[in-house]
């Protein structure tokens, strides 16, 4: 049987403070830049179907080295579908 990777997910209760701590704090974005290692996918809204609804949420994914994406994500919270 074959599984799936693991994605670990970070979940930020603000993604914009979240993003200045690991960048400005910890300086990630500076040690990303320098060492030439991208952003897996830039920051975006994105909406998930669940049931009758959508759940929201801002996010971007960065890809370590073993090839896991790390998502950090800030919830934009629910909406009804159209």
């Amino acid at each position: 049987m074959t599984f799936n990777a693991p994605v670990p997910e970070l979940n930020c209760a603000d993604v914009t403070r979240s993003l200045a701590f690991y960048t400005d704090v910890l300086g990630v974005h500076r040690r990303l830049t320098s060492a030439d290692y991208p952003v897996f996918v830039a920051p975006e809204d994105k909406w998930y179907r669940t049931g009758g609804q959508e759940l929201g949420f801002r996010q971007f994914l960065i890809q370590d080295p073993d090839g896991y994406l790390p998502r950090f994500a800030q919830s934009l919270g629910t909406r009804n579908l159209p």
